[in-house]
């Protein structure tokens, strides 16, 4: 990429994160408020047609399927929230969000013991950097996806043959992942390992003198 281009490139960069932030806000919101309280109603409908019906075991059995229905909507409604919120991760801590993450792409995970070095902006910029480096893996037939999290490091690994520096997609969530980071106070660096034909995304705190991180 050529370096006169950068700055453009990052505030391109900038104005697609601000932009899908506020889309995702907007959708949370109509998830929540709309279809949740939609499901909301009908359980109510549901509890009243229950007391009418109370001696009627057929009524009563076709209620309950119909109940178990309501109740995977509304897991569904709740899953899709929590995906779609701007601030999942200080809702819910990054462990939690990975994993949500993690079901969702198919990558596996590993999860370091005790707690984060991360401060919450940092947090929030790794989980960024994983959600546009395995979606975009995916996008291009990744198959093997993997994502490892220590006290103040994040890897992503993944089988995908190195993108070309000119496609639009690479590119936009390869300048987005390194404006997360900088935005943060985070190291980032991309790598081809030939030898285990994957590639690895290393995501660390920046280091004022080694051991102290800032």
């Amino acid at each position: 990429m050529d370096e006169s281009s950068l700055p453009v490139t990052m505030q391109l960069a900038q104005a697609a994160s601000d932009a899908q932030v506020r889309e995702r806000a907007r959708l949370s919101r109509a998830l929540h408020d709309s279809i949740g309280g939609s499901l909301s109603a009908v359980a109510i409908e549901l509890d009243l047609v229950r007391m009418d019906f109370a001696a009627s075991q057929e009524i009563k059995a076709r209620l309950e399927a119909i109940e178990q229905a309501l109740a995977t909507a509304f897991d569904c409604v709740r899953d899709l929230t929590y995906e779609v919120v701007p601030d999942l991760v200080e809702r819910i801590g990054l462990d939690a969000a990975l994993r949500r993450l993690s079901a969702r792409t198919g990558a596996r995970i590993q999860l370091g013991d005790g707690d984060s070095a991360l401060t919450v902006p940092q947090a929030t910029a790794c989980y960024q950097i994983a959600e546009l480096a395995l979606d975009e893996a995916l996008r291009r037939g990744a198959n093997n996806l993997s994502l490892t999290l220590s006290r103040v490091q994040m890897e992503i690994r993944h089988d995908t043959t190195p993108a070309s520096p000119d496609e639009p997609g690479w590119l936009l969530a390869s300048v987005r992942m390194k404006l997360a980071a900088l935005t943060a106070g985070l190291d980032i660096s991309t790598v081809q390992d030939s030898s285990a034909g994957c590639t690895i995304t290393q995501i660390s705190t920046m280091m004022k003198a080694p051991g102290h991180a800032l």
